[in-house]
């Protein structure tokens, strides 16, 4: 019983589709993520972005800083 090449490579080809598509089923039922922990729609916090934000100070919230070189240079044009 002598089989040629092309069958052979056909043989192989139609294992490896068939391993492939077992494989993506196995992974994609077996291997599910962790359910995410159970908030309330309404009590979902923010990112974490928006909440360091809010819980930043601001040493100088409502002042203007000066002009600090203000006065060091006179404008020869004015």
């Amino acid at each position: 019983m002598n089989i040629s090449m092309e069958k052979k490579a056909l043989v192989a080809i139609v294992v490896a589709v068939i391993l492939a598509v077992a494989g993506f089923f196995y992974w994609k039922y077996y291997y599910q993520s962790p359910p995410e922990e159970a908030v309330p729609i309404g009590e979902k916090s923010a990112d974490l972005g928006s909440e360091l934000y809010r819980e930043a100070n601001n040493p100088i919230e409502g002042e203007i800083p000066g002009n600090p070189l203000e006065g060091l240079y006179k404008n020869p044009f004015e």
